[in-house]
């Protein structure tokens, strides 16, 4: 049996400039090369976490959209995509639109993610997208039309964003039986996200399907945000990094330094030697 290290991304393993240290990669891929088994587990899409770590030599599949498929940057595949049927898609984008949000349509096409929107864009979303678009593996579609985004087709995620009191409303009203939600803060805005997904998707799922794939009987799980909380529940050693949301912090076992002092890199090359010996 083996011990599987998994690290949230923005927050726990990024650092605040959103970069992964030249000391952590080297740390990294040290354990890496000597057998450690480590990956990382976000809400991110593989378009951005393809570029986020570069400089590390991930051998194992990224979890990636919070649990709904992994990503295997060694083939550029996906691996087990949890897609919604399609009814319940359009079902929530009528609740989308009924509580005032446009949402985006995250939709896989040939190992590529298409993403659609209808309407304007506020400043914030103007901004998320942004920071995302001329990626090679994601592209949006801002011109689609209210019925292409309403059948839009293999969709596995559906997002927004914006106040807490107006997504925390929307996610009332998505039933937890035919959907799973994920609701939290970004890191680095006031902004909230909401991610819908099919039911049964999560960072803790994808975890123990993967853990069962390498046969790992030991897992550590490294977190700061809500929807690491998830996951860190079925880790037999979870851990918080220092600026870990208060919920968070109560959740794991022990707490690391924080994601601005390479505390998870220089955890699990620590926790990994001690294995070792």
């Amino acid at each position: 049996m083996s011990h599987l290290y998994i690290s949230d991304l923005d927050g726990t393993l990024l650092d605040d400039s959103t970069r992964v240290s030249e000391r952590s990669a080297r740390l990294l891929n040290e354990a890496i090369d000597r057998g450690a088994f480590f990956t990382v587990a976000t809400a991110r899409t593989p378009a951005t976490v393809e570029i986020l770590l570069q400089n590390i030599d991930l051998r194992l599949p990224a979890i990636v959209m919070t649990g709904a498929a992994m990503w295997d940057h060694r083939t550029s595949r996906y691996v087990d995509p949890q897609l919604i049927d399609g009814s319940l898609s359009r079902k929530a984008v009528s609740v989308f639109r009924e509580s005032g949000l446009e949402p985006f349509m995250y939709c896989i096409c040939s190992d590529m993610l298409d993403v659609y929107h209808h309407g304007p864009l506020t400043a914030e979303e103007q901004t998320f997208v942004d920071a995302r678009s001329g990626l090679k593996l994601k592209k949006f579609h801002l011109d689609s039309s209210p019925l292409q985004v309403a059948e839009a087709e293999n969709v596995i995620l559906i997002f927004g964003m914006g106040d807490y009191e107006r997504l925390s409303r929307l996610a009332d009203r998505l039933d937890p039986a035919e959907y799973s939600v994920s609701f939290y803060e970004d890191n680095a805005s006031t902004q909230y996200y909401i991610e819908v997904f099919a039911a049964g998707v999560s960072k803790a799922v994808a975890v123990q399907r993967l853990a069962a794939m390498i046969g790992a009987d030991e897992i550590t799980v490294y977190g700061d945000n809500l929807n690491d909380i998830s996951m860190m529940n079925v880790a037999t050693d979870p851990v918080a990094v220092a600026n870990a949301k208060p919920l968070v912090r109560t959740a794991a076992a022990r707490e690391i330094a924080s994601n601005n002092d390479d505390a998870v890199a220089l955890d699990v090359a620590a926790n990994f030697l001690s294995h070792e010996s």
